[in-house]
């Protein structure tokens, strides 16, 4: 198969319920995030406040394509999954907002697509602005990588998707027609990545909620032994915390209280029925050439966020 799209990530949500489920262990390490000039620590005393304090925990997901890049196609540094998780310990949901990674927003004084302020403003700045669009309060975010993905789905040896049309590689030629597929990890990554399709992003960001969905219902069937076994070799082991600002004190206290046979979990895809994006195309210079960029811009205008936040609080109540 020709796999030439760059990586997106489903392994992230796993962070975050893996954290919920693995009540035997007590806490996440703490860990310097010299890359970003922070440092964070814990101590008892937040831990102990934490255990008693807000119902929710929101983590920001960031996949980019790490070391494995398909036929070196650049795009090394852009974050093409941007998606928050949100656990809700009163009503046992997980909320999954998938936030495009087309659209176009002003950091720094700079305008760009969304998926580039990782790479040139560092996490706090993407976080600031995902928190902007959807008007949720982040309490931290994992970057996660290819390999990450490949290797969870293979270890669960594989997953079930069903598509309700095909999804075709349009350089390859190579197609998943409609109906159910039982995917490996190499073509779970092809999948997530393809947005050859009318939905565009949309279409991708689809396929990416899938197939969280069945690696979150892979994962909650484990037995305890086998999800601590993944958590200490996709969460603990992986190097995935030193890329992540996670508070280990917040989620004590959905470690400790949750009972994971009651965890539902809901995606939310902001797509073009939604009618909160409009897909504009405009001129970007790069050195001396201009191009133009295809972007999604919110329909009340740019960085003009209120409808967006609605509807993502509307979708969050049901």
């Amino acid at each position: 198969m020709n796999k030439f799209i760059y990586p997106v990530l489903t392994i992230g949500v796993l962070l975050l319920t893996g954290a919920i489920f693995s009540y035997s262990i007590p806490y996440l390490p703490s860990k310097n995030l010299s890359w970003q000039n922070q440092q964070k620590s814990e101590s008892a005393t937040n831990l102990i406040k934490n255990i008693f304090s807000s119902n929710k925990i929101s983590i920001l997901i960031l996949g980019n394509p790490g070391e494995i890049n398909y036929q070196n196609q650049g795009g090394e540094n852009l974050t093409d999954t941007i998606m928050v998780a949100q656990f809700n310990s009163d009503s046992d949901k997980i909320y999954l907002i998938s936030v495009p990674r087309d659209i176009w927003v002003l950091v720094g004084g700079e305008q760009m697509k969304i998926n580039e302020v990782l790479a040139k403003y560092k996490a706090n700045a993407i976080a600031s602005k995902v928190e902007d669009i959807t008007g949720v309060y982040l309490d931290g975010y994992a970057v996660v990588d290819l390999a990450m993905v490949k290797n969870a789905v293979d270890y669960f040896g594989g997953v079930d998707v069903i598509l309700s049309r095909p999804a075709v590689d349009w350089v390859s030629g190579y197609t998943l027609d409609a109906g159910a597929h039982h995917l490996d990890g190499d073509d779970a990554v092809w999948l997530i990545r393809n947005r050859f399709d009318k939905e565009g992003d949309f279409f991708r960001e689809k396929n990416q909620q899938q197939i969280i969905n069945d690696l979150f219902s892979k994962f909650s069937k484990l037995s305890v032994s086998e999800k601590l076994a993944f958590i200490d070799k996709f969460i603990l082991k992986s190097g995935l915390l030193e890329k992540s600002d996670l508070d280990a004190s917040k989620l004590a206290s959905y470690v400790m209280n949750t009972d994971s046979s009651k965890v539902k979990l809901y995606g939310i895809v902001m797509d073009s029925s939604t009618k909160l994006f409009e897909s504009k195309t405009i001129p970007v210079t790069f050195g001396t050439l201009t191009q133009n960029v295809s972007v999604l811009l919110p329909t009340e205008g740019f960085e003009k966020y209120s409808d967006i936040r609605n509807y993502v609080k509307e979708q969050m109540s049901k």
